[in-house]
């Protein structure tokens, strides 16, 4: 019950511990850099249960990123695979199956929580990764868009405890204006 980053990223291993129930990692970084990618591919590389709260991006193209990571297959090609109605077999990748995706937007951190608490029940068992993509579009507390975040983030530590889970949150940096 513990996310090795080494089966992720074999660098981050030699550095930074598991993380263990309870444990929260940011990833901050500019839109358009890859958040959501990355996401996917610790989900997938981590062999645990895991409940993905995608707020920005469609279910749909979610499902096919999830689909071209485990097949190594380009998106185009599984696009068209399912155009000819011969899709590969999503549902014999074992990784894929621990994989739930949690598309619905306007959440606040209450409803991620009760969220949490009864994934068990579609997911058949409990999820012990839960990533949050990204924490800017969750429904917080407070006037600015910097308190709102802020409210969010000091949320999820407290979700992670109380649900006994790895929070993995995703979070946008506004670029420079000159950039």
């Amino acid at each position: 019950r513990s996310l090795n980053l080494n089966r992720w990223l074999p660098s981050l291993g030699c550095s930074v511990r598991s993380m263990v129930p309870g444990d929260v990692v940011v990833f901050l970084s500019y839109t358009g850099i890859g958040k959501t990618s990355m996401h996917q591919n610790m989900a997938y590389h981590s062999g645990l249960p895991t409940l993905i709260f995608e707020m920005e991006l469609p279910t749909t193209t979610m499902f096919e990123r999830l689909l071209q990571i485990a097949t190594q297959t380009p998106g185009d090609e599984i696009f068209q695979a399912y155009k000819r109605n011969c899709p590969p077999d999503w549902r014999l990748i074992r990784e894929l199956s621990s994989i739930f995706i949690c598309p619905l937007s306007r959440l606040t951190p209450i409803d991620m929580e009760k969220i949490i608490n009864l994934a068990e029940l579609k997911m058949g068992q409990r999820p012990v990764l839960v990533m949050v993509d990204y924490v800017q579009l969750l429904q917080g507390l407070g006037g600015s868009r910097y308190e709102r975040a802020s409210y969010a983030a000091e949320q999820m530590k407290i979700i992670a405890k109380a649900t006994d889970t790895i929070v993995v949150i995703a979070s946008q940096s506004s670029r420079p204006a000159d950039k």
